[in-house]
């Protein structure tokens, strides 16, 4: 996304986000997840992560994005990469 761009190219972001954690899970782990809209990664029904932005605008102009992901997990052996 290009810096100072209109505030409407933000709608559906965080949730394209969680698609891409999901993504990358998938590939590096074979593990399916899901989303749970808007912002919350679920595995096994259980919440394991999320996604939260904040912006910054100058009137309808976003200035920047922060972008929080967390991910929380105790088990070593669902996200091995040797399965």
């Amino acid at each position: 996304m290009e810096a100072n761009c209109a505030i409407e190219k933000l709608e559906g972001f965080t949730l394209a986000i969680a698609e891409m954690m999901v993504t990358v899970f998938e590939n590096l782990y074979a593990i399916s997840l899901e989303i749970k809209h808007p912002n919350d990664i679920v595995y096994q029904g259980k919440k394991i992560g999320g996604i939260l932005t904040e912006t910054k605008l100058q009137g309808k102009i976003v200035k920047y994005v922060v972008i929080g992901i967390r991910y929380q997990y105790q088990s070593k052996t669902v996200f091995s990469r040797n399965r």
